[in-house]
């Protein structure tokens, strides 16, 4: 077989059990005066910014370190705090307008599903240390270091108890709850440290005695059934995760996939709080196509979406739009993306496009960037592959006249909440919208219209995901797949044929 599943040798180590690091907000106060309120709710925003300030300057570990933008990010977020100061503004007490503020943001996110659903979890984390102001819980001091193999136990899989510990002798994480898309398991995961999710066996665990712990794996043979699966009709389909972080390019195997099939370079922005510079997009961009050399990697432009929100977006416009209306935003990461090009395969996806008019500035502009890296570096041509993100009804009406499209990649989350008239960001969506006949005859439109053009035509999102979407595209006429790492590894293998 092709791909089999294998245990590993048990980890050993002694149990050390960290404490669950609740805020014990649980009473809420009535307000006596707005105004005090107010200086409240902005002392808890600015102690968490402080705070993440000083872990980030503390940390040498750049997984750890990503995840920390992430979280100061959050906490900056600036419809986050209106949401929040709009509450104290109605009369609520600081800790129930953290509540409103952070429980809005965390139902939207989770709806999301996948890697992004998990991101809820960030919200919840960065919500419990704003409220720690209030609460009057205690920053934890110097992280823990062990001497000795140890097995960490938590109640939850989370970002602050990992930032409570040095990895160091550290053989294996067990938690009780949390999920294996978490930040902090990402984090573990790319450090080399096993996460086990085991309710079980951590309510068995004692403080102190010497326990194991056994971890699964899935290992591929490098090159063949990570790149394709072959179902049992003989048809091969093609296999090359997203990827939203560096770190889950660290997993067993990973180069032996198909290439990266979407990187969602926003992530960057929603981590810092800003556009970063060319150079850094440029130090970033290389380090991503290092992970998979000779394969070839597709970046997403900035996506900028409102489940997505960057500052000063007043127009409140997106995807493709959002690009055509800031030049220098573009040209800035087209230039870092044409010179990783240079020596990598590079594929660039144009996000949320919709009419001609902005695929074609946005193509033009790819065109003068493209003329210049190549004066810059002395190259005879640069080589890449614009493309085109299917997003909507409108952009599947659109996109046959796209000058020099070179492939299409259908987002099945957002096709299905524009065809069913769903607010994604609200509302979210059933996985058995991806098996109904208006979806699966958008996509069959799409395939078709793609081998008319005779260019590649993939599917991301939810329906990459769920074997029984996956099979229904199939169906549809689609052989190329780019679904979540986690996907990848587990859902292809199973749908072989082998």
């Amino acid at each position: 077989m092709p791909n089999a599943r294998h245990d590993l040798a048990p980890l050993v180590g002694r149990a050390h059990f960290l404490p669950s690091g609740e805020n014990g907000a649980g009473s809420v106060r009535v307000p006596s005066d707005p105004t005090r309120e107010r200086a409240r709710l902005e002392d808890s925003f600015v102690a968490a910014a402080d705070r993440y300030r000083t872990m980030l300057s503390s940390t040498h570990r750049p997984a750890l370190a990503d995840a920390l933008r992430f979280h100061a990010a959050i906490v900056a977020d600036p419809d986050l705090q209106e949401v929040a100061f709009a509450a104290v503004g109605d009369g609520l007490p600081a800790e129930t307008a953290i509540e409103r503020a952070f429980g809005e943001a965390i139902g939207r996110v989770g709806r999301l599903g996948g890697y992004l659903g998990a991101r809820a979890e960030d919200f919840r984390e960065v919500r419990d240390r704003v409220m720690d102001k209030l609460s009057g819980v205690r920053v934890p001091g110097d992280r823990i270091r062990f001497r000795e193999p140890t097995v960490v136990v938590c109640d939850r899989l989370s970002f602050d108890a990992l930032t409570r510990f040095d990895v160091e002798n550290v053989v294996a994480v067990l938690a009780a709850d949390g999920g294996l898309n978490s930040h902090a398991a990402i984090v573990l995961q790319s450090e080399g440290i096993p996460v086990v999710i085991d309710p079980y066996l951590a309510a068995a665990a004692r403080d102190g005695e010497i326990i194991a712990v056994q971890v699964r794996r899935v290992e591929h043979v490098p090159g063949t059934a990570a790149a394709t699966t072959t179902l049992a009709d003989g048809i091969e389909l093609e296999v090359a995760p997203l990827v939203n972080a560096l770190a889950e390019t660290a997993r067993p195997d990973f180069a032996a996939f198909a290439g990266i099939g979407l990187i969602r370079t926003e992530f960057a922005v929603l981590a810092s709080g800003r556009f970063p510079t060319l150079e850094e997009q440029y130090d970033s961009y290389r380090r991503i196509v290092q992970a998979i050399p000779g394969k070839p990697v597709c970046f997403r432009l900035f996506d900028v979406a409102p489940d997505k929100p960057v500052a000063h977006n007043e127009k409140r416009i997106y995807g493709a739009r959002y690009l055509v209306e800031h030049p220098a935003i573009l040209e800035d990461q087209l230039t870092a993306l044409l010179m990783t090009a240079v020596d990598h395969q590079v594929e660039i996806l144009v996000p949320m496009v919709e009419n001609p008019s902005d695929w074609n500035f946005i193509r033009r502009i790819a065109d003068v960037c493209a003329e210049r890296v190549r004066e810059l570096c002395g190259v005879a041509a640069i080589e890449y592959r614009l493309g085109a993100m299917i997003e909507s009804a409108a952009a599947i009406r659109a996109f046959p006249a796209f000058t020099d499209v070179r492939f299409v990649s259908i987002g099945s989350n957002d096709l299905v909440a524009d065809l069913f008239a769903l607010l994604r960001e609200r509302e979210g969506f059933a996985p058995s919208l991806f098996l109904e006949p208006l979806f699966l005859e958008a996509v069959a439109r799409v395939a078709d219209e793609a081998k008319r053009l005779g260019i590649r035509a993939s599917v991301c999102g939810g329906a990459a995901d769920e074997a029984m979407a996956i099979l229904g595209c199939v169906r549809a006429g689609i052989r190329h797949f780019v679904p979540s790492v986690a996907a990848a590894y587990t859902v292809y293998p199973s749908l072989s044929r082998g």
